[in-house]
């Protein structure tokens, strides 16, 4: 599902995780200069299962999410597409 859903204590909102996602956490592990295999170690997976997050086919759980955002230095809400600020050049 593409769906995120967040609560506060006054609403519930469902957005929807942009597919920006993949291109952005690619973007954010070359500027860091972390290979895939680099990071599918960090996070414990295997290459493949962290090439579908690259590739929009998984979405990472909120753990991999945090420790995504604190390896490259970029918020969680800059990689689901939810900010678009961010510390480097995407061009």
């Amino acid at each position: 599902s593409n769906t995120v859903t967040i609560t506060n204590q006054e609403r519930t909102y469902n957005m929807v995780m942009l597919d920006c996602f993949g291109q952005r956490l690619k973007l954010a592990r070359l500027a860091n200069g972390f290979t895939q295999p680099d990071v599918a170690k960090i996070l414990g997976l295997t290459l493949r299962a962290y090439q579908r997050y690259e590739a929009n086919e998984r979405e990472p759980s909120l753990e991999n999410l945090a420790k995504l955002s604190k390896h490259f230095g970029v918020s969680s809400d800059y990689l689901l597409g939810i900010s678009d600020e961010a510390p480097f050049d995407e061009r």
